[in-house]
């Protein structure tokens, strides 16, 4: 009996939300959808576009609102739209990716590191790495993957950057109950450093010094959570520190 009521409900429900294949409100996005509406007219206004879009003409892709605003602004779909926004993001990364975030050479690297010592005081340094925990709602069985040390679900953005806050480099969607050392060991960018791949600048003498002190290895400067390497350098323990080391772990800070 309570097998048959349950089933009767659900058959009820599921011709309640199949009423219709397409939407009678989907019909008119070609007259009525947002993209017809308003976007053509916004296009002749850059002023008003950045305005609205918060980017520019050429090149935007952004928005503060939800699936479901979207699905009723263009009268498409939440699932279309959800998929649109991830084949462009994917589009657009593989087409710009090599322009906006390729690998720096030799030459590159030297301006970093310039870029560095002029804005921090901080020689042969090459970039600067950390982790930063993305709020998500959680993964449908993910079990505890994405569950973080700061108790919330999260994905991990691990981001290489420069003197001028630029990302030179990142890897995003690492579980968040992986640590920052763990998350950059199995990056791409991580395997090539160990690989000593990057076309770092070869080793040279510290400003102020000269022979027999000896030439020192470029760096990326990162916080106590990432392993001290040859081209890795972390801060001093906080423990017993002496003035020279407490001004070291200033600067690199």
């Amino acid at each position: 009996m309570v097998c048959g009521v349950l089933l009767l409900r659900l058959r009820r429900r599921r011709q309640t939300s199949c009423r219709f294949w397409i939407h009678p409100l989907l019909l008119d996005r070609d007259s009525r959808g947002q993209f017809w509406s308003l976007y053509q007219n916004l296009r002749e206004h850059e002023d008003r576009f950045m305005n609205y879009t918060r980017m520019s003409i050429s090149r935007y892709l952004a928005t503060g609102q939800s699936l479901a605003s979207i699905h009723f602004a263009f009268l498409i779909g939440k699932s279309t739209a959800s998929l649109i926004i991830r084949e462009t993001c994917v589009a657009l990364w593989d087409v710009l990716k090599s322009e906006v975030m390729s690998q720096p050479t030799t030459a590159e690297w030297l301006d970093i590191a310039d870029g560095f010592q002029r804005t921090c005081n901080f020689p042969n340094c090459v970039g600067a790495i950390d982790g930063k925990h993305i709020r998500v709602v959680k993964p449908i069985r993910s079990g505890s993957r994405y569950y973080n040390y700061k108790n919330y679900f999260s994905v991990v953005l691990m981001a290489v950057s420069d003197a001028n806050y630029c990302f030179r480099y990142i890897d995003v969607g690492a579980y968040g109950s992986s640590s920052d050392s763990a998350v950059f060991g199995h990056s791409t960018f991580g395997r090539l450093l160990a690989r000593n791949s990057l076309q770092l600048p070869a080793p040279q003498l510290l400003p102020g010094t000269t022979f027999p002190f000896p030439a020192m290895p470029y760096v990326f400067v990162a916080d106590e959570a990432f392993a001290l390497g040859a081209n890795m350098m972390r801060p001093y323990s906080s423990r017993g520190l002496t003035t020279e080391r407490r001004v070291f772990n200033y600067r690199l800070t």
